[in-house]
């Protein structure tokens, strides 16, 4: 992870965006915002067993029926829901991410606006973050170490995560991912998703170890495809009025927070139990 200068004005956060916004050697950027500068570039899922001690096994046991207890409160009660196939584990994790259920996606957005709006809408005490992911980078180096034909680039990452899910041996491995049929919320937050094989590491970890896992010593010499620019504290309402004049409102970046949220606090009951249980091993 690399730590540039932190963003103290719109002025910097503009000068910034539009050189994150170009387009790089590899292809673009992806872009998340957090309000705690603190936390890693962990899924929830991650974090929730790691927590509580879990290893890789009791993890994905875990994962299996966090799905299995989302598909039965939300396939017949959600049109989205409705038309997705029990086994398209990946579609299944997007629309569970979007309802807040822990899973081992973690969320990106195309835009560096949006990713600004999380870093500074809340928290307005602590600083915020914004990171920024060489996305291309990981997807070329992925297809052309294992020669991805052109029109399937990254074939054989979506088998290692196959392999990985299925409890097969595999190669490490991680996908960026954009649903093919998006929510309102997919769509207003341009949403991306990046998804591991590895279910309890930071995904800076494990992207970087990908990408750099031919030069030595790749973390003291400050390789990485991970950015980490910290908003402090004091900026953040400066720039969210900024954000305001263009339209990246709560409203825009939820636009449908009632019609997601409704069944979700029964969900959120029951995700606990499941959790609980675990601890009890």
């Amino acid at each position: 992870m690399i730590t540039p200068k932190p963003i103290d004005s719109w002025q910097r956060f503009e000068e910034l965006s539009n050189r994150w916004t170009a387009e790089g050697p590899y292809g673009p950027n992806i872009y998340r915002g957090q309000s705690d500068a603190s936390w890693e570039l962990v899924p929830s899922l991650a974090r929730i067993c790691n927590e509580n001690g879990f290893d890789t096994k009791t993890a994905m046991l875990v994962e299996n029926e966090l799905l299995i207890e989302f598909q039965k409160r939300y396939r017949i009660k959600d049109d989205f829901c409705e038309s997705l196939r029990i086994n398209d584990l990946l579609s299944w994790w997007e629309i569970m991410q979007h309802h807040s259920a822990p899973t081992r996606l973690l969320d990106w957005s195309k835009s560096p606006h949006a990713a600004l709006y999380f870093a500074v809408s809340s928290s307005k005490d602590l600083d915020g973050a914004i990171y920024v992911m060489d996305a291309g980078h990981l997807q070329w180096i992925q297809s052309v170490r294992v020669r991805d034909p052109a029109e399937k680039p990254n074939w054989k990452a979506f088998q290692e995560l196959n392999k990985s899910v299925n409890g097969h041996p595999y190669k490490k491995s991680m996908v960026i991912i954009s649903s093919p049929i998006q929510t309102e919320r997919m769509l207003a937050q341009q949403s991306s998703f990046s998804i591991s094989t590895e279910i309890l590491e930071s995904h800076d970890a494990t992207g970087d170890e990908i990408v750099f896992d031919k030069v030595i010593n790749y973390d003291s010499a400050k390789h990485s495809i991970f950015y980490k620019f910290q908003v402090p504290a004091k900026a953040k309402q400066v720039l969210l009025i900024e954000l305001e004049k263009m339209a990246y409102t709560n409203s825009s970046i939820f636009p449908d927070e009632r019609i997601m949220d409704k069944n979700s606090e029964d969900y959120r009951n029951k995700a606990n139990e499941i959790i609980e249980k675990y601890m009890l091993w």
